[in-house]
């Protein structure tokens, strides 16, 4: 499962970036256009400072907000254990994020889950600010420069600069939607973790128990769940589609759960997060955007496997 690590509030109201920033190559030097969602699966853009490397993966987009994931890759010889420690004073950041239109930005620090201690996966996300009567941000031929700056090291509010130096790096912002994913065209069972009033009603009774599933959709920041109510539905209180989330009832066994999660098709995967319980529709928060064409499947507590089509 993939720990949150740091979250960085909003920085950015309306920075406008020098034109003295240094500017680092991409990854073809016969391209210049800004890279779309689709885009960024086949064309990266990336720069390297000091043995510290960011590379642009993939953009996404919902509600007139960008979210753009990359990839830093430290020297082997750098361990980021400690940092991925949810229970350690340690944090990474940068000494600055800037872009070139007025925007709230924060960003992210994620494991990656390649299980290698020398990546971090960084998680930025832009809501450009529009003033009463400017135009929209986004649009055909609109872009937006993002450019990272020092690489910074905090262990119990000790500070080392990691990389000295400026990553720079343009997205397209000509889309306010990155669209939606349906995984089932038929119902399909799985077990998941259902709450139910007792006969006192006083109490309340939890198990596992089996529900049927009608619709699955995938968004690039959230998963919808619809399902039948299971019977008997008098007593029915809700249901938390992942039934790893909790301590598991009398008479299981916890080791036959496993945290839900998307899987990407490269093998990487995304948790997901239900944070109230449903009666109709389970809503699961991603961890970090989705990619909806790079989804393989996404897989149940149960072990079940629902592939995209």
């Amino acid at each position: 499962m993939r720990k949150r690590i740091v979250r960085i509030a909003a920085i950015v109201a309306a920075l406008i970036l020098l034109t003295g920033c240094a500017a680092f190559p991409r990854h073809s030097d016969q391209s210049q256009e800004p890279l779309s969602g689709q885009q960024t699966e086949d064309i990266g853009q990336n720069g390297e400072q000091n043995g510290f490397s960011l590379e642009l993966k993939s953009v996404v987009y919902e509600s007139y907000t960008a979210y753009a994931t990359f990839g830093l890759t430290a020297p082997e010889d750098r361990d980021f254990s400690d940092v991925l420690d949810s229970h350690s004073n340690v944090s990474l950041w940068f000494s600055d994020l800037q872009t070139d239109i007025p925007a709230n930005v924060s960003y992210e620090v994620l494991d990656d889950g390649d299980g290698k201690n020398n990546t971090l996966k960084i998680v930025v996300t832009i809501q450009p600010v529009i003033e009463q009567g400017a135009p929209s941000a986004f649009g055909s031929g609109k872009t937006c420069e993002i450019v990272f700056s020092d690489v910074v090291y905090n262990r119990e509010n000790e500070k080392e600069l990691l990389a000295s130096g400026q990553w720079k790096f343009v997205i397209e912002l000509a889309k306010t939607d990155s669209g939606e994913l349906e995984l089932l065209d038929s119902p399909v069972s799985t077990k998941v973790w259902v709450s139910r009033t007792s006969a006192s009603e006083s109490e309340g009774m939890d198990a596992i128990e089996d529900v049927t599933l009608t619709s699955i959709r995938v968004t690039p920041l959230h998963v919808e769940v619809s399902f039948e109510i299971p019977e008997p539905s008098d007593s029915f209180v809700g249901v938390f589609i992942d039934a790893a989330a909790f301590a598991p009832p009398p008479g299981t066994d916890g080791a036959d759960y496993e945290n839900i999660a998307i899987v990407m098709k490269d093998g990487t995967e995304i948790s997901l997060f239900q944070s109230m319980g449903a009666k109709d529709v389970a809503i699961l928060t991603a961890d970090s955007p989705i990619v909806l064409e790079e989804v393989d499947c996404l897989r149940m507590s149960d072990g079940t496997k629902i592939p995209a089509k």
